[in-house]
């Protein structure tokens, strides 16, 4: 299948850039989709990326980089607490890159797996219950009452016998 447009000539075996395919909020026509993707990536990018991997072929590629507002302090600044006790140096975290996409056919999103029998291949019912086991007791490894020791003047806690 021959692109209708020129291909870029940077060739990319293992792409380690990841789009995230975003479902809109009902806005975008049916031939249009919305990506995050990373700030270095540009519009030839973006094209021949879909082209090569998933055989889309895009009209049109149109890219914003959503500027975060600025905060007061650092993240972990913030989450102790420290912005509201001292006056703190204004930050601004990271922008974003939305990419909205043109295609020629109409695009439908993946419907979610809804049903017991689509999520039997995950083994969703053998997650939910090592969790369980992992929220209760010390790694979930424990089969026993705990009960404290005196070992060398250090109180420790043992499986009962």
């Amino acid at each position: 299948m021959s692109a209708p447009f020129k291909l870029g000539s940077k060739k990319v075996y293992l792409p380690s850039t990841i789009f995230t395919l975003v479902r809109g909020s009902g806005r975008l026509p049916a031939n249009q989709a919305m990506f995050h993707v990373p700030l270095k990536v540009n519009k030839f990018d973006v094209r021949d990326y879909l082209f090569n991997l998933y055989g889309l072929v895009t009209t049109s590629v149109k890219t914003m980089i959503q500027q975060s507002p600025l905060q007061r302090g650092t993240n972990k600044q913030r989450a102790r607490g420290l912005h509201f006790m001292k006056p703190l140096q204004m930050t601004r975290p990271a922008s974003s890159k939305r990419v909205i996409v043109t295609m020629e056919q109409p695009f439908t999103y993946p419907e979610a797996y809804a049903s017991a029998e689509s999520l039997k291949p995950w083994n969703v019912e053998m997650s939910e219950r090592m969790r369980q086991r992992a929220m209760s007791g010390r790694r979930g490894l424990t089969r026993g009452k705990m009960t404290r020791f005196q070992v060398n003047g250090r109180s420790e806690k043992r499986l009962a016998k």
